[in-house]
């Protein structure tokens, strides 16, 4: 049977709750383990009492436990971007086993404006195909920003870690694909790259 416990924005949560975060108070109880109960929902608050719904009764160390977790939980805060760049792709499907430019942009260089701070590609294979990798490349300076090999077959957002060699003048960053394996008409495909700064 669902039961109730009240905590206290002032004593349990330091004096800062933001109602918008309540859901992911649910998965921070919830994840952590410590309660065998699932919590079910936490009601908005009005003024200092905060409601939260378990789908069983908590024994006096897990009610503990909640007050613990309460204080302890805080929410990243969100990425913050300058620029986001959406890249065109020539093609969505690529069948080549050697490294092919499929895209490219002017990045201004590190000096000039923030960072390439990441890279993701919605992208993913046939399943014939053995596995196929991305690289970021500053054509400029010959260098590579960041490789990275997948083996996806399911459409998924894949980001390309870790980023190096970031250009800091005025260059041309490519984008090139490839893949391993594959009958003569298996490949790869990529839906989008998106360049985050």
């Amino acid at each position: 049977m669902a039961q109730t416990y009240t905590l206290s924005v002032a004593s349990d949560f330091g004096g800062s709750l933001n109602s918008t975060h309540l859901g992911q108070f649910v998965d921070h109880i919830n994840n952590d383990g410590g309660i065998a109960a699932t919590m079910l929902s936490v009601s908005e608050y009005t003024g200092d009492v905060v409601s939260c719904t378990f789908d069983g009764t908590l024994s006096s160390p897990e009610q503990t436990t909640l007050g613990n977790l309460a204080g302890t939980f805080s929410v990243p805060d969100a990425e913050q971007y300058d620029n986001i760049i959406k890249l065109d792709v020539r093609s969505t499907k690529i069948m080549t086993t050697d490294y092919e430019r499929i895209s490219s942009f002017v990045y201004p260089g590190s000096n000039h404006i923030n960072t390439i701070q990441k890279i993701i590609a919605v992208s993913y294979k046939d399943s014939g195909t053995t596995n196929y990798s991305i690289k970021a490349f500053d054509k400029d300076n010959s260098n590579t920003v960041v490789e990275n090999t997948f083996t996806n077959t399911s459409e998924q957002i894949n980001t390309l870690t870790p980023l190096s060699n970031i250009p800091t003048e005025e260059c041309i960053i490519e984008i090139h694909a490839k893949q391993t394996g594959g009958g003569s008409n298996d490949g790869f495909h990529i839906e989008s790259v998106t360049i985050f700064i």
